[in-house]
């Protein structure tokens, strides 16, 4: 029916650069600094990024709605 349930954002403050710096990422990764680093997403590599990114955020925000709601993490359940 269109109805959003629950909303979730994340978002990363940071500086953007002149210049590009490092080849990984895309889009704008070689041209935004997040706040309290050194690099470039780009330079910083995916799993840095991954850790700090908007969308990382926002699934933390996930997380923790869906265990105050419904007591759960998201989680895939742990393989035996």
């Amino acid at each position: 029916d269109g109805k959003i349930l629950e909303d979730f954002s994340g978002s990363v403050e940071g500086r953007l650069l002149e210049k590009p710096q490092g080849d990984g990422g895309f889009g704008y990764d070689p041209l935004f600094v997040p706040g309290g680093e050194g690099k470039s997403f780009a330079e910083l590599g995916p799993e840095i990024k991954n850790e700090l990114s908007h969308r990382a955020r926002a699934m933390e925000e996930v997380s923790a709605w869906l265990g105050a709601h419904h007591g759960t993490t998201g989680a895939p359940p742990a393989s035996d």
